[in-house]
């Protein structure tokens, strides 16, 4: 791209962004709804890194970028998914507690656990890695890795458990949806919702946690909130809505549930 004699790098990314924002966004928003901020912001955070590539005629470039940009986020939600249902099957047959058929109960799981635990499960399911592999990966023993898997399989089954828990409390999650402002030039992720009482009582509300991830599964900030109301009637809905200021800009996933005993265990935020 041509640059104007007077003009700094930032002036010209001011420029680009400024006169094919709306192009990029309409491109995304007819393809991806869902996820147009991210690929938007994920789009120019490219074209900052590669100003000097950029053509005269930028707006097809930029929208090269973007659908580049896209498909790595299907392909991470995919990956996302698969890891999920995989580590479904690695759920024992302990009494009580049955593999989970929705894969989203399996992620919950998942981010429940503590590091040491997510870790290893990883290492099985999400790397293929045996049980040698995964004690060479570790640094340690084979017997020590072995028993290191079937606790942390013990304890997905138990968070799994507590999941279940809230399913049959009566409350589900309706309408999650992401957007981003900006305030005093500060990005902020805005997540809002609605948790949906399906039941004839009257049910207590536990406190929600919100954690932003990263393609790779891994979260990047958690924090919690307390509802509106601690109890919901019959058929009632209560909206929630949670800001978070600067976040990360590998965040690319957004997971909201109930506080379960098992983060209180493992130090949850």
């Amino acid at each position: 791209m041509t640059l104007h004699s007077t003009e700094t790098r930032e002036a010209r990314f001011t420029r680009v962004y400024e006169q094919h924002h709306e192009t990029v966004r309409r491109y995304v928003w007819r393809r991806d709804p869902e996820i147009v901020d991210d690929v938007v912001a994920e789009t120019f955070l490219v074209a900052w890194r590669r100003l000097d590539e950029i053509p005269e005629q930028a707006a097809p470039w930029l929208i090269g970028v973007a659908r580049n940009v896209r498909r790595n986020e299907r392909r991470g939600a995919r990956r996302r998914q698969a890891v999920s249902v995989r580590l479904a099957d690695t759920v024992p047959a302990l009494a009580g507690v049955e593999a989970p058929r929705d894969a989203a109960a399996v992620e919950a799981a998942l981010r429940a656990l503590a590091p040491r635990d997510r870790e290893v499960l990883l290492l099985a399911v999400w790397d293929g890695l045996d049980r040698a592999a995964i004690a060479a990966a570790l640094g340690c023993s084979k017997a020590n890795a072995s028993l290191r898997l079937h606790r942390a399989r013990r304890r997905l089954a138990a968070a799994l458990h507590e999941i279940d828990a809230d399913s049959s409390r009566g409350l589900a999650f309706a309408d999650i949806r992401t957007s981003k402002d900006t305030h005093d030039g500060v990005t902020v992720l805005i997540i809002e919702g609605a948790i949906v009482n399906t039941t004839r009582a009257t049910v207590a509300v536990p406190r929600l946690r919100f954690a932003l991830r990263n393609a790779a599964l891994s979260e990047l900030f958690s924090w919690t909130a307390p509802p509106e109301k601690g109890t919901l009637g019959p058929g009632e809905i209560l909206p929630f809505r949670s800001r978070l200021a600067s976040p990360p800009v590998d965040g690319n996933d957004i997971l909201v549930r109930f506080l379960h005993r098992l983060d209180f265990m493992n130090g949850a935020r």
